[in-house]
């Protein structure tokens, strides 16, 4: 996985290097420097992707994350409909200025 990472840093900086050493001695487009300008900044988030692609442990986590979230999200929207369910005759108003004494 350290080869794969720092193969995949070299290709994209050294193309980028590589394009503005270029655009600086007029060999290159302005257009083309932008293009792999911005291809450059995969190099930020190529590593989710690494990690993803080879390693069963953080695929096994990520899994369980996503399970955890998606079952506190469906138990916040059963809970709010439980609470729309709820008749307005067993609601009661409080006053502006009351206070809630019951203890």
């Amino acid at each position: 996985m350290l080869i794969t990472t720092s193969l995949i840093y070299v290709l994209f900086n050294g193309t980028w290097s590589i394009s503005h050493t270029a655009w600086v001695l007029n060999i290159a487009s302005y257009e083309y420097f932008l293009i792999v300008h911005g291809l450059s900044f995969f190099v930020f988030a190529y590593n989710f992707y690494v990690y993803l692609i080879t390693g069963k442990q953080f695929r096994a986590d990520l899994l369980t994350l996503i399970c955890c979230c998606c079952r506190s999200f469906s138990s916040i929207s059963s809970s709010s409909a439980a609470a729309a369910a709820v008749p307005n005759a067993d609601l009661r108003v409080a006053r502006h200025g009351q206070a809630d004494t019951a203890v």
